[in-house]
């Protein structure tokens, strides 16, 4: 919406509202969205937090309406990140290591926002559990900070 002049025309912004989008005619709002998307927000947080932290401003700025609209705000949205942290960090970790530069850079902002603060146990607790042949066969807080520190000193 921030590249192509076709979506500042009045008659292609309403074609997406929240009526447009829910298939209603009557009063359809944002909070139906966000309570149809609730089930699918675990898939779809760490992709926001990416683009939440995106390089270009107009994409941030966008996403970060979208946040605190699907979210609701500070300590809403902490709760719904602790919900789904593990799963978040290890998506997140994985994009740090994009080739993408704003994949890097998105995934390595909204990483330093969601590790902040957050105990061993909350990361995955445990030490290091290896198979006989050396390979990690559970991600504790010990393996993602090392992928972590691995994705930091490459780049």
């Amino acid at each position: 919406s921030t590249n192509h002049p076709v979506w500042l025309v009045p008659d292609m912004q309403h074609r997406y509202s929240a009526k447009a989008l829910l298939g209603k005619t009557d009063g359809a709002s944002v909070e139906e969205i966000c309570v149809l998307l609730r089930p699918h927000l675990g898939k779809l947080i760490p992709k926001l937090l990416r683009a939440c932290n995106d390089p270009n401003k107009q994409t941030r700025d966008q996403m970060n309406s979208l946040w605190l609209a699907l979210t609701g705000g500070r300590s809403e949205s902490r709760a719904l990140v602790t919900q789904n942290l593990l799963p978040t960090i290890d998506i997140l970790i994985q994009d740090a290591g994009s080739k993408l530069w704003r994949a890097r850079v998105g995934a390595c902002g909204a990483l330093a926002d969601v590790i902040v603060g957050r105990s061993w146990q909350e990361l995955g607790g445990g030490g290091i559990e290896l198979d006989d042949e050396g390979i990690a066969t559970k991600a504790t807080a010990s393996i993602r900070l090392l992928r972590l520190w691995r994705i930091t000193m490459r780049w």
